[in-house]
């Protein structure tokens, strides 16, 4: 069994490298890394070099022998009528896959969409999840 943490808000507080560091000081096997909850002006996944990113920090944690064995997709997005949000948001959540996959994730969760009208709840997911599908 592997003793795991979800890395949030020590990676907030601190910095990737840092937490990842503490929290293998603090004898931890593995974490939970969580994509969310950053503006766009903290988030990697945002900025251009996001792919180079993830895998630095899969670097920091095989030097530190923590296994980073679940993420957190990017979540609490609101459901929209604004194009370009949807787009954004579903940008966000793909990269944090791919960059799962840099870092040797394997399972990561993806949060549902609430909406407005519960009747719409099932087929706007089944839309937002199948627009991750390879084509």
């Amino acid at each position: 069994m592997k003793l795991s943490v979800e890395n949030y808000v020590i990676r907030s507080a601190f910095g990737d490298q840092k937490a990842i560091e503490m929290i293998a000081d603090a004898g931890f096997d593995a974490m939970d890394f969580s994509f969310y909850w950053m503006p766009d002006s903290d988030n990697f996944l945002a900025q251009d070099n996001y792919l180079s990113y993830a895998r630095q920090v899969r670097a920091w944690a095989d030097e530190r022998g923590l296994a980073i064995t679940q993420a957190h997709a990017p979540f609490d997005f609101k459901y929209a009528d604004d194009p370009e949000k949807q787009r954004h948001d579903r940008e966000l959540i793909r990269r944090s896959i791919e960059c799962a996959g840099i870092m040797g994730v394997k399972q990561i969760i993806v949060h549902n969409v609430p909406t407005p009208d519960p009747e719409e709840f099932i087929s706007y997911n089944l839309g937002f999840f199948r627009s991750f599908e390879e084509t």
